[in-house]
């Protein structure tokens, strides 16, 4: 496809628009378009339950599983309304589901005027960074920022012929499905290069493979342990308890952590899900082993080389002797640990559970020499990765870029022909589940740190 930018323009006098093309008209938002305020306490079962959590970041698309409960005071919105989240809207949790439904007083339920406004053409609108960029400019409360509709629908917005809305978000909708059919490639890719990795330490930190060799060791015994098996003859098989010094991190407040790292807040505050952002103190030095200690997260485990601030939803291993840290902490990833978490609504693991855990190692040279052959044999496995990443990132950017360039007129695709796309929706939720977008400062842990 060749595009091109519209013939003329002018200029629209609304910062987040710029230039339009010279036929469009600029009008306050609220003139054609109202929120929605229908409060009710409850909802009938069938109806469809939409919570900030549902929706995804810059996307427009719903995940997969989302639970249909809700508790507090929910509002009814219908199948022309766009539904915008005023909570963090820098999140862009943005949706159009085309049918009724019950939605949290977090979500601004915003009917368009048909006559004059597309709701596709809405969502797509408000998935543009410079629309988010404004909105969430306008935000009030520092720990749970907000906007309104008082802003919103004060803002110009571009009011077009109705043929060219459709137009836009067809041709928005094809090239989305197009960009989340390669995500989807890649991050299947990627799941496949972790699976080898994997299975490459796993072979290497539980005696499977001599490393010396490439070929297993002469001699096995019987670890006594079912998910570990046979065992190299002259590697030891102890519990942990006689080996390590095991404890609960420290709370953090969140006023005392930042998103990036500087001089003065230059120290990783690390819980289960790895660091979660950068304080100015330390609880812990080097080489150490964290592990998630509660919530889906427990029984992850990570290798920390520096100093840190480890969280109180993280156990903490120090006074490793007979191991190298990094040895045991992948020999702990093998032992898949959140399968010894209790079976309760929040899944738990404890200090006294990893203790009693049987672990297997060799020497200690050897154990050094296990961990440069897994550096060997991972390297280049670890850049495909890196450089897959990075190319679903420079498509994400591709993404939001198109979205704002083609809703505020700077490229018209009114002339392109549009090939019929079937199942748009599946297409884009199998390709942009959860891990797409997600903020750190989402997860299940961060915002534990928040409310307190």
């Amino acid at each position: 496809m060749n595009l091109k930018p519209y013939p003329e323009y002018k200029d629209s006098g609304v910062a987040w628009l710029g230039d339009v093309p010279r036929h469009w008209a600029v009008h306050p938002l609220k003139r054609y378009a109202k929120n929605i305020i229908n409060n009710v306490i409850s909802k009938n079962s069938e109806e469809l339950y939409i919570a900030l959590e549902h929706i995804e970041g810059w996307t427009g698309r719903f995940k997969k599983n989302r639970e249909a409960k809700f508790t507090g005071q929910v509002k009814r919105f219908s199948e022309t309304d766009v539904l915008l989240g005023k909570l963090r809207p820098y999140l862009a949790k943005v949706a159009f589901p085309k049918e009724k439904g019950v939605c949290v007083g977090e979500i601004l339920s915003i009917r368009p005027n048909v006559n004059y406004l597309l709701g596709t053409f809405l969502e797509k609108s408000f998935l543009s960074f410079p629309f988010i960029g404004i909105v969430n400019g306008s935000t009030y409360g520092s720990k749970m920022p907000r906007t309104e509709w008082d802003f919103i629908g004060n803002l110009g917005f571009p009011i077009i012929p109705l043929p060219e809305q459709n137009q836009i978000a067809r041709f928005l909708d094809y090239k989305t499905a197009q960009i989340a059919r390669f995500i989807k490639a890649k991050k299947r890719m990627i799941e496949l290069l972790k699976e080898q990795k994997q299975a490459i330490i796993n072979d290497a930190v539980t005696g499977k493979i001599d490393v010396a060799t490439g070929k297993p060791y002469p001699k096995y015994k019987d670890s006594g342990m079912e998910w570990l098996g046979q065992v190299p003859e002259g590697w030891e098989v102890l519990p942990l308890r006689w080996h390590i010094l095991i404890g609960s991190g420290e709370f953090r407040s969140g006023n005392l952590i930042r998103t990036e790292k500087s001089s003065d807040y230059q120290y990783p505050v690390i819980g289960g899900n790895g660091v979660l952002g950068y304080t100015n103190s330390n609880n812990s030095e080097d080489n150490l082993i964290i592990i998630g200690r509660v919530g889906a997260l427990c029984g992850n485990v990570h290798y920390v080389k520096e100093s840190a601030w480890i969280t109180d939803n993280a156990l903490r291993i120090d006074d490793i002797r007979k191991f190298q840290p990094e040895f045991l902490a992948l020999q702990l990833k093998a032992m898949n640990l959140n399968k010894l978490s209790n079976a309760n609504a929040q899944p738990l693991i404890t200090g006294g559970i990893i203790k009693s855990q049987k672990v297997v190692f060799p020497p200690l040279n050897e154990q050094l020499e296990i961990l440069k052959y897994i550096e060997h044999k991972t390297a280049a496995i670890g850049k495909t990765i890196s450089r897959t990443e990075r190319e679903i990132a420079l498509m994400q950017e591709y993404r939001t870029r198109l979205i704002s360039d083609v809703v505020t007129g700077k490229i018209d695709v009114r002339g392109i022909e549009i090939p019929d796309i079937a199942d748009i929706d599946d297409t884009l939720d199998e390709a942009m589940e959860e891990t797409e977008g997600k903020d750190e400062w989402e997860t299940e842990e961060a915002e534990e740190c928040i409310r307190r």
